[in-house]
């Protein structure tokens, strides 16, 4: 089922501006209907898939979150 752009951003957990501004970029394409602008899944779920990143889980660069000795040996002690 298509979606609106507030459906979307909060699928996405952004706001609509920010979901505007990837339309408007070309990097999500949408569908226009009247002066609806309405989003595929099949585009949301490319638009994630490409937007990866390959790294670590733990944004905070202390490697394994399940390894209790990670940020120990990241900090040098």
């Amino acid at each position: 089922m298509l979606r609106d752009v507030q459906t979307a951003a909060s699928e996405l957990g952004v706001g609509q501006s920010t979901l505007r501004r990837w339309i408007r970029e070309g990097r999500l394409p949408v569908v226009r209907l009247g002066r609806r602008v309405l989003i595929r899944p099949a585009a949301l779920e490319k638009f994630l898939q490409l937007s990866e990143q390959p790294g670590k889980a733990n944004r905070g660069g202390h490697g394994d979150p399940g390894d209790p000795g990670a940020a120990q040996r990241h900090r040098g002690a």
